[in-house]
């Protein structure tokens, strides 16, 4: 098309920017993917939550890109069906978000069940995030868990890492 309207001259550029829309468009695919792949892992599907939380890292571990590690702190036990739906979504909204932004190569999300709470930690060692950074996703999961009773605390600083801790009373 370039050539028959006369701006063959323009071809390397265009061409350039095909090639770049075309991994934008790959990259996106791959984030859908991954993205319906982590809705068929709920939490509603009347299995124990560490069983759940252990699918999803089954479903995002990729040794040569992220090291995706689930840790399991005291005893489990049954939780209000919101509540384990409410920490299964954090878990895939903060793996979905080491992949895209943390330039990460290991995440470990620890789930711990103390006497009068749970609490679900997820921590990277990727580029972290400066005070001031943060988008809808983070702000979705801060209403949720707020709509539980819980709370979120985040800590990270630029180029050391970014620590995410969910915790609600249970």
């Amino acid at each position: 098309v370039l050539e028959s309207t006369g701006a063959a001259a323009q071809a390397p550029v265009a061409l350039g920017a095909l090639g770049k829309a075309e991994t934008l468009l790959q990259e996106a695919l791959t984030d859908v993917r991954r993205s319906v792949a982590a809705l068929r892992i709920t939490a509603g599907d009347n299995r124990p939550l560490p069983e759940t939380l252990t699918d999803l890292v089954r479903t995002h571990h990729a040794p040569e890109q992220l090291d995706v590690q689930f840790m399991l702190q005291g005893t489990p036990r049954s939780l209000n069906p919101q509540v384990e739906l409410t920490l299964c979504r954090v878990a895939q909204e903060g793996v979905t978000n080491v992949h895209k932004h943390a330039q990460a190569s290991r995440v470990t999300i620890t789930l711990g069940y103390e006497c009068d709470r749970v609490r679900l930690t997820l921590a990277d060692n990727g580029k972290g995030m400066s005070a001031e950074t943060g988008g809808y996703g983070l702000i979705g999961l801060r209403e949720r868990v707020q709509l539980v009773g819980g709370t979120v605390t985040i800590q990270s600083t630029q180029g050391q890492g970014f620590q995410l801790d969910v915790e609600i009373p249970a």
